[in-house]
């Protein structure tokens, strides 16, 4: 998964701290987690999904960190300001 899209997901911002990347995950997980919506299959089924891209972009983040020091750059990410950007426009 992409980095960039990974921070989104965990609606962090580059420059955190591992510490700050877990709490956030732990929020999100909270908000999304599937047991909250055991009466509509529907919603849970979604909440699963949502949970499992969580999870893929925890372990992005939390390995980019260990691989980078901690250090979110261009250099780091392999991607410069020249090239498409993969995330949609808000």
């Amino acid at each position: 998964m992409d980095i960039r899209r990974s921070f989104q997901i965990l609606e962090l911002e580059p420059g955190v701290s591992e510490t700050e990347v877990r709490q956030a995950y732990k929020d999100i997980v909270s908000v999304w987690h599937p047991d909250r919506f055991s009466n509509n299959p529907r919603l849970r089924a979604r909440a699963e999904e949502k949970v499992k891209e969580i999870n893929q972009s925890y372990e992005t983040v939390i390995s980019f960190l260990a691989s980078n020091n901690g250090e979110f750059t261009e250099a780091a990410t392999g991607s410069g300001e020249d090239e498409p950007s993969n995330s949609p426009a808000f």
